[in-house]
């Protein structure tokens, strides 16, 4: 007998599903047939190794299902498909049991989850945090939380102990319970919190505490958390003071707002006779400069200069004094300064013996950059030898001895071509696609003459856990994926992962995606161990970000050289076609070429859609909800953890700034990282060259944002988009438009 196709089973498979509905909707002449059809289908599905198809049905007669009064007939549709497909079957028995809970039937729900707590831990660890979520007894929510399977420092195990604590425990359990989830999790904190949970705490403890909420990226709450403690406790005249610094540090520092505000609040605080008035007074300066004020902040650095002259406050002075003296292009002022904390002290005689001077610390380090930089800025010829200087010996060159080489070369390029030839020589060797090399390329694309496009690499099907067939001949080069084979018992846990993982993204148990990552994970680890090429299977499981990350600890030097065809799967893995159809369907949308948006998935997330940053920018492209809402504000939060949606509003917005900055890459991603207002901030300095632009832009993280994008764009560009390096390079405006139209201001 032949195969049927997969369109005649998914064309049955949907016909079955109608006659399903039916059933439940007591349509008593097609009953009979349904329930046969609906069993074949599952089994041609499984024997065809189609079951993404039965998937995909089970995903529309699901989501058909949404209302209230269709409760009992999603639940006889969960039942229906446990009895065809065991392998899934706990998914869908807890999903069960959450919509029994959650409309209240807790007898019918609780039995179903508590059936659960033998299965693998992550169903058991999902199946108990439901009951404790819904449980009206104390019992039954002491006895959900009472497994060795639950991570205790999870925010899912921590919220639970905290409801356990309200309904059952005495005040002192609850005052500990809630102070144990908003110590871990700053976004729980709420300004009533400090007398409730810490009004029995030390200064001490509370200002470490507010340093590790820093950390996480909740300076807000430190703030409220320092200034809440402050206001309800006597403290002594020196926390006192130390409470008020560290609030405005946050302020200056972590919020940067309100500069004025804070010039005002520390005033005070440099009265101090102690090392904390010179502490304040090299805040009250950087707050000075932050505020527009220079004048005022020259001459705040130079009064704590001139009286703590040897002390670690006077240098830290003396360096943010001559980086003033730069963003204001005085840049022979800036030299003098930045000389000071140099080991070498400007004296040229001395490059060669000056690593044996004086201990490399991270001043005198960022000094000796930015006193060659401005000595470029002013005179490139006298820099050359101090930029040289700073290369390192070796190659390849670290990210720092590539930048020093780069502009060593264009200080060189009149005096010295010879020298300068051969830097760029050297940079062009050690990696063929960062940044430095493609401004290379791009002024001149002679240096990289045997430069040529890619062989086209056609959309990647997805693999269906059977050993495929090779499309060319043994003799035949091709970039079609290998034959793939696996053995039989790593072949059904993949095959079980997978489909469970995909029913869980379905079902919205983002608790179980969580988990069964991370055993894919393992997975993929596990094979590049064994057998060093590409996995297919990883991409029908979306792995991308496991599998790239692992390609890439494997081989990490192959990315410094240019692709070879030979390699092309591996290329694929690191630089994956990922969530293809969403981001064809943006571009074509919002007219964003796809290699852009996957170059800023790429960047912002590694293809993890459930990312979530400590500042909660979320899913693959990383976006603030404040930008989604931004976008739309008449219409409901999107989800920003779904892919498709947060495609879409990425790609809005990448259009929105590429309209604004004339379609220029390295504009957009500095946009897109440090906001338009930044942006337009730097760009009225006037510097039209794109090269001095972006090395002079004042954050440092916006400054490596930019050049990553900008490469990682010519990646893809080069591996999809069937151009050459140079082709790519050239794309890069080395002249800017600094003109900025009207447009999205967030």
């Amino acid at each position: 007998m032949l195969n049927p196709s997969p369109k005649l089973i998914y064309l049955q498979f949907s016909l079955s599903l109608f006659l399903f509905w039916a059933c439940q909707n007591e349509v008593p002449q097609v009953k009979s047939k349904a329930e046969p059809n609906i069993k074949n289908v599952q089994k041609s599905s499984f024997a065809q190794q189609e079951w993404p198809l039965a998937l995909h049905g089970f995903k529309e007669a699901y989501l058909a299902l949404d209302t209230k009064p269709q409760i009992e007939e999603k639940v006889k549709l969960l039942q229906k498909f446990s009895s065809y497909w065991p392998v899934i079957s706990p998914l869908l028995q807890l999903k069960k049991a959450e919509v029994y809970l959650s409309i209240g039937q807790w007898e019918k729900g609780h039995a179903l989850a508590k059936a659960l707590w033998d299965e693998k831990p992550h169903i058991e660890a999902a199946a108990r945090y439901f009951i404790a979520q819904h449980a009206p007894k104390c019992r039954s929510l002491r006895e959900s939380l009472n497994s060795t399977n639950l991570n205790q420092q999870s925010e899912a195990y921590l919220l639970a102990k905290l409801r356990l604590a309200l309904h059952c425990d005495k005040q002192s359990q609850q005052t500990q319970a809630q102070k144990t989830l908003v110590t871990a999790f700053p976004k729980y904190f709420s300004a009533h919190h400090v007398k409730s949970l810490f009004k029995s705490e030390s200064p001490a403890f509370i200002l470490e505490l507010a340093k590790s909420w820093e950390k996480k990226q909740a300076p807000e709450q430190a703030q409220k958390l320092l200034k809440g403690f402050r206001q309800s406790h006597r403290l002594s005249e020196k926390d006192e003071w130390t409470f008020k610094f560290e609030y405005e540090r946050l302020q200056i520092e972590r919020i940067r707002r309100d500069y004025l505000k804070s010039v005002k609040k520390l005033k005070p605080l440099t009265q101090s006779k102690s090392q904390g008035g010179r502490q304040a007074r090299l805040l009250l300066a950087k707050a000075l400069s932050k505020a527009t004020r220079p004048r005022q902040a020259v001459k705040a650095y130079q009064e704590l200069i001139r009286e703590w002259r040897h002390s670690k406050e006077a240098d830290q002075a003396r360096f943010n004094l001559a980086f003033l003296y730069y963003e204001q292009g005085k840049y022979s002022l800036a030299i003098k300064g930045f000389a000071e904390l140099t080991r070498h002290e400007g004296e040229q005689k001395n490059l060669k013996k000056y690593k044996g001077r004086a201990k490399k610390d991270r001043l005198s380090q960022n000094s000796e950059w930015y006193y060659a930089w401005c000595l470029y800025l002013k005179s490139p010829t006298k820099a050359g030898p101090f930029l040289e200087a700073l290369i390192g010996e070796g190659l390849p060159l670290s990210s720092e001895g590539r930048r020093a080489a780069y502009w060593a070369a264009k200080a060189y390029s009149e005096s010295k071509p010879e020298r300068a030839a051969q830097l760029r020589k050297d940079l062009l060797a050690g990696s063929w696609g960062d940044w430095y090399s493609l401004l290379l390329r791009a002024q001149d694309p002679s240096l990289a003459s045997a430069d040529a496009p890619w062989p086209l690499m056609p959309p990647l099907s997805k693999a269906q856990f059977a050993t495929q067939a090779s499309l060319g001949a043994a003799n035949q080069l091709s970039l079609q994926p290998k034959t793939f084979s696996l053995n039989a018992s790593n072949q059904a846990q993949i095959e079980t992962l997978v489909m469970q993982r995909q029913v869980a993204i379905i079902l919205e148990q983002s608790f179980l995606v969580h988990a069964l990552d991370q055993k894919l994970n393992q997975l993929i680890k596990d094979e590049l161990k064994q057998d060093q090429s590409y996995s297919p299977w990883a991409i029908e499981a979306e792995q991308y970000k496991n599998l790239h990350r692992a390609m890439i600890a494997q081989d990490i030097s192959r990315l410094r050289t240019l692709p070879k065809v030979d390699d092309h799967q591996w290329w694929r893995s690191v630089y994956p076609l990922a969530y293809q159809n969403f981001v064809q369907q943006a571009s074509e949308a919002y007219k964003v070429s796809p290699e852009l948006i996957l170059s800023f998935i790429y960047k912002e997330s590694a293809f993890a859609p459930r990312a979530i940053s400590p500042a909660y920018a979320m899913g693959l492209m990383q976006l603030l909800e404040k930008t989604a809402i931004a976008l739309h504000p008449d219409q409901d939060p999107p989800n920003l953890l779904d892919p498709k949606q947060n495609i879409n509003l990425g790609t809005e917005y990448i259009a929105a700034l590429s309209a604004r900055y004339h379609d220029q890459v390295p504009l957009v991603a500095a946009a897109y990282n440090a906001g338009p207002q930044n942006l337009n901030t730097w760009l009225n300095k006037g510097q039209r060259k794109l090269d001095l632009f972006v090395e002079m832009i004042p954050f440092k993280e916006a400054r490596g944002y930019v050049k990553k994008l900008s490469s990682i764009y010519c990646h893809y560009l080069f591996l999809y988009g069937q151009v050459s390096v140079n082709q790519c390079a050239s794309q890069l405006p080395l002249t800017l438009n600094t003109q900025v139209k009207p447009g999205v201001d967030f």
